[in-house]
């Protein structure tokens, strides 16, 4: 039965994004700044998509097995929840510890936590709330509205185009009326990485992905030269973006969420019998987690002790080393902390 099959492959990826999440805010590579443009938008970037859909496709999974759609998002909600709640307040006070010492003046710093818990949240926390808000946004639009699939897709899409706007794809509003308003948007809420412009494309990509595994649309050497027919023209499409203007972090691209799903439909084919990965899985949320948090602690004692720069390979070695230990303790000691890095 498809409930009893474990996705090995896909826990593997996790755990391997989620260092590639490490290596986003430890700058890894950065002192090549040619090597760090390709690797982070070519690689590191593909992490938070795949995190995203992989975590709706398992959503939909309870559901069709048996779980009712409201229940199922409440339980979601409350786990994805949790989280936020335990390491924003963490993040926050992290991040003004940085800020004070950084010399950014009170208001600023006032204005970044009033983000942070509104629209942004800090410490790598902010898909968790764009997925977590965008489940109950299509559960809204589907069951409330009783809008048709076909038009909740063009409404995502619509969302996810103005959002590349404010993102990799800047340049085509730049220097015209629209860029002020872009600008706007950008100072009041941070990014356009959030609940409309990326949850909710994510969502239904997750949607799209459970439907095509159950219905069995792609066979397994379709998928691989889909995947990467798919990758390379991604990489065509970031050859055509390398010198163009963007803001916030550059990271929402036009074919990077079609290369998501199937690349996440490939792994799929990999199922293991026993669940011998899930230390993978939690280590991949752990990980995740703590990780920002230790690279501003490091960034701290940098900055206050050190009079070098201990260069980003080595930031990303310590902190992945501290991130790996604290979370391997958490479980092997069974720490109170410990059931929310799962």
């Amino acid at each position: 039965m498809i409930n009893k099959k474990y996705y090995s492959y896909v826990d593997i990826m996790k755990l391997f994004f989620c260092f590639c999440v490490v290596g986003i805010h430890t700058h890894l590579f950065s002192e090549y700044p040619s090597l760090y443009w390709w690797i982070n938008r070519s690689v590191f970037r593909l992490a938070v998509p795949f995190f995203m859909v992989v975590s709706i496709f398992l959503l939909e999974k309870k559901i069709d097995n048996g779980k009712e759609r409201k229940l199922a998002i409440l339980d979601f909600s409350k786990r994805i929840g949790m989280m936020i709640i335990v390491f924003e307040p963490i993040a926050i006070f992290m991040n003004i510890i940085l800020w004070y010492y950084q010399g950014i003046d009170i208001t600023h710093i006032l204005f970044h936590c009033i983000q942070s818990v509104f629209f942004y949240p800090l410490g790598a926390l902010w898909y968790l709330q764009a997925i977590l808000l965008a489940v109950w946004l299509d559960f809204f639009l589907e069951y409330k509205l009783k809008l048709s699939d076909k038009f909740i897709w063009v409404i995502a899409i619509g969302l996810y185009a103005i959002g590349l706007l404010g993102n990799s794809y800047f340049f085509i509003v730049e220097d015209t009326p629209l860029e002020t308003l872009f600008i706007l948007y950008l100072r009041v809420f941070s990014s356009f990485r959030n609940v409309f412009h990326y949850g909710l494309i994510m969502v239904l990509i997750g949607k799209y992905a459970w439907n095509a595994y159950k219905k069995r649309c792609y066979n397994q050497r379709s998928l691989f030269y889909r995947c990467i027919i798919v990758y390379l023209l991604y990489l065509v499409e970031l050859f055509a973006l390398r010198d163009k203007s963007f803001v916030d972090d550059g990271s929402m691209f036009i074919v990077l969420p079609i290369f998501i799903v199937f690349f996440v439909l490939a792994l799929l084919h990999y199922i293991s019998d026993i669940d011998k990965y899930k230390s993978y899985r939690n280590l991949s949320t752990g990980i995740y987690l703590v990780h920002k948090d230790i690279t501003i602690l490091l960034t701290l004692v940098c900055m206050l002790f050190l009079d070098f720069d201990i260069g980003s390979l080595n930031k990303f070695i310590i902190v992945s080393i501290l991130s790996f230990v604290i979370c391997s303790l958490s479980y092997r000691l069974d720490w109170k902390i410990a059931k929310y890095l799962k």
